[in-house]
């Protein structure tokens, strides 16, 4: 017995150190699952192409900032931007150069718009922007500032000396009424942005105001 009793220490200590570790690592292994998770979940809310919200993200988003605008008892304004002609830029340019475009006409928007605003790429060369607790006669002039952005300037300087300079057409669609529908917003705007595509591009249209 007073053989096997250090032996006996020994094992206890061995063992004792090997939980911990055990322990430690299974620590560790889950915060980095939880990371991953977390990181995964982001990305899966998030355009990787412009670093903007994507379709995903929008209903979450419209969803808090409903309930906030109603606090605040203002209105909720909605934008949708399509750049104009852009598949003829993309077929004669090429998809890289189509890509720049996107990702730089993103950040011109992104600039254009107030700190409350929230940007989403809705797919393609289609742009949603959401702007809470906003009174419907700002919308106009939110989207004005977003059209004159992208027309200000060329938006990409191409090898040689030749410049792609880019227009959007926007639809804006507002309501002051709670509780506020996301599709019916979303469909409005819509609909205003084809009208300015019918009506020669380059310009922004209002829905009448809910």
């Amino acid at each position: 017995g007073d053989l096997l009793l250090p032996r006996l220490r020994e094992i206890v200590l061995v063992m004792g150190l090997l939980s911990t570790a055990l322990i430690v690592a299974t620590g560790m292994f889950s915060t980095a699952l939880a990371r991953l998770g977390e990181r995964q979940r982001r990305d899966a809310l998030q355009d990787s192409l412009t670093g903007c919200s994507n379709r995903r993200a929008f209903a979450q988003h419209f969803q808090k900032e409903a309930e906030r605008s109603r606090r605040l008892r203002l209105g909720i304004g909605l934008l949708f931007a399509d750049l104009d002609r852009f598949k003829e830029l993309n077929d004669r340019h090429g998809h890289a150069v189509g890509d720049l475009i996107l990702e730089r006409a993103a950040r011109r928007i992104e600039d254009a718009l107030r700190e409350t605003d929230l940007l989403f790429r809705w797919g393609g060369e289609e742009f949603v922007v959401l702007m809470p607790h906003t009174p419907p006669e700002e919308v106009g002039a939110i989207a004005e500032r977003v059209r004159l952005a992208l027309e200000g300037a060329p938006i990409l300087a191409l090898p040689g000396g030749s410049e792609i300079a880019i227009t959007t057409s926007i639809g804006g669609a507002s309501s002051s009424t709670f509780p506020f529908d996301a599709t019916d917003l979303l469909q409005r705007a819509d609909a205003a942005c084809y009208a300015a595509k019918r009506k020669g591009r380059n310009r922004v249209e209002l829905a009448p105001q809910r």
